[in-house]
Order: structure tokens, then sequence, then C-alpha cells
């Protein structure tokens, strides 16, 4: 996880550090009431330890976010009972084409043959000019069945991928008909060790002839034999975790945590007065 991308979700993180910055963690902090509390921004899932791992810093970070009066947050750590596990689903690049195209399910196999056969053609970096149609497509299609806030998070993406590309950090890769017409895309965000699927756009005519299945499949068939993991980044919808896992990804878990310390202490405050 890279600073700027962080400067960019949620512009007053914090973070725990040990020692000469040998472990970091990341923490998305908002102020209420004047009180400093944490949160899960748009488009960053969960927090976890950079850098050297062990079971005392993870428990001092657990100390450590006690001082803070209440949120709602994500973490790969797992601390305590009062956790809910979510799931994420990951592939491992780092083997040959031949491997992880035989861990692709029979179903998806077919989607990826049946959007071959239609004619559509897959266009790996496409650039920035796509990132506005791909938006305005996800709004066309979903974007009436999501929070009110989606507005304000698409703006935040839109800030993301400015700033990755400058970092050439972005992947944008689309995936279009014979005639040449736009039918969906996706935005991966890349580090040095792994590569997140950020933002997935299609509209029925993708659907309908697997183009999205090949889409994905030759995103990660390219990417393929060098060390990076590939990060789907979810999901707990049954639908989506198929999409995921029939691509050879794997299930990991992390854990979402809910403070309210500072709501009680007002409740009692105004109870006793």
């Amino acid at each position: 996880m890279y600073s700027w991308y962080l400067d960019v979700v949620c512009p007053r993180w914090e973070a725990i550090i040990m020692g000469d910055y040998i472990s970091i963690y990341p923490i998305p902090v908002k102020v209420k009431w004047g009180k400093k509390y944490l949160f899960q921004p748009p488009y960053y899932q969960k927090s976890s330890i950079i850098g050297t791992k062990n079971r005392a810093f993870s428990d001092f970070i657990w100390q450590t976010l006690g001082n803070y009066s209440f949120g709602d947050f994500n973490s790969t750590e797992k601390w305590g009972i009062q956790f809910k596990e979510l799931n994420n689903y990951v592939l491992d690049l780092n083997q040959p084409e031949e491997v992880i195209r035989s861990g692709i399910s029979k179903n998806h196999k077919r989607n990826m043959s049946k959007s071959k056969n239609a004619g559509n053609a897959v266009k790996l970096n496409s650039g920035l000019d796509y990132l506005e149609p791909l938006i305005q497509m996800f709004l066309a299609n979903k974007g009436k069945t999501i929070k009110k806030d989606l507005a304000a998070e698409l703006e935040t993406l839109k800030e993301l991928c400015g700033t990755a590309l400058k970092y050439s950090a972005l992947e944008i890769n689309c995936v279009y008909d014979q005639h040449d017409v736009l039918l969906g895309g996706i935005f991966i965000m890349k580090s040095r060790n792994r590569k997140v699927l950020m933002f997935m756009a299609n509209g029925s005519a993708a659907r309908d002839s697997g183009a999205m299945h090949q889409l994905v499949a030759e995103t990660i068939l390219d990417g393929s034999g060098n060390t990076s993991v590939f990060d789907f980044e979810g999901s707990m919808n049954p639908g989506i975790a198929r999409f995921y896992s029939g691509f050879g990804a794997i299930r990991e878990t992390y854990y979402h945590y809910k403070k309210a310390t500072l709501i009680r202490k007002l409740i009692s405050g105004f109870k006793s007065s």
C-alpha cells in the first residue's frame, strides 16, 4: 500500500510504526464531535501490517486502536472474539500460464470460448480515456441499485485512477465486440507484488456473450509467471464469489470490527445528566 493511495482515499490517515519503520500499520481516520474515529474508506478493503509481522506488534496495534473513540473498520489481523469474518479471493500469478489456465473452471472456459466465437476482443492497457465511459456504463447498469453516496465514491475513484497513472500503477483493460463497440472494462491497481481488481463495469451485451470472463482471464494470463498476486477484493456475494473462484482464486479471510466506545459514553452521559 502506497502513501499516495491513502492520501487520496483517506487524507487524514495515520499509522502505527514499530522501530525505524520496521513495521507499519495504516489507520484510516475521520473526526466527529471533535473525536477521532476509525472508518473504512471506499476502495480500501482492509488494513494490514506492512513489513515485519509478529504477535507482539499485532497486540500493540490492538491496544493502540483502543485510544480511538469508535470505529467501523476491516483488518487482516485477528483480535479478540468480537469480529465478523469476510471473504477475499486471490490468485497466485507466480505460475506458468498453462498451470493458471488449467485452474479455470469448465463453465468459465465455455464463456471465454463463447465470447471469442462472438468476435469479442480484449485490449489491455487501454488508457485513461476509457475511465469516464466505463464509469458511465456502470452507472447506467448498476448505479440505481447502489447506495446514495455513490457519486462521491466515484469522484474518489477518478482521482485515485488519475494519481495511480502518474505512478504507473494503473491498468484499464477493456473488451469490445466485433464492431469495436465497448462492452466492458476493469480497473487494476498495481503494486510491487499485487494486482488489485478495483472496479468492473459492463452492460447486458457483455454478460450475455461471456465477454467479462474473457477480459478477466486474459488480464490474469497476461500477468502469469511473475511474482504478483491477483487480488479480486471480495466478495461476500455468492454469485460474485463464484465468478472469482472460477478463475482458480482461493478464499482468504479478513476481519470486520466495530467499536462504539464514544457512543456508549455519550448515552451514559445523557442518562446521568
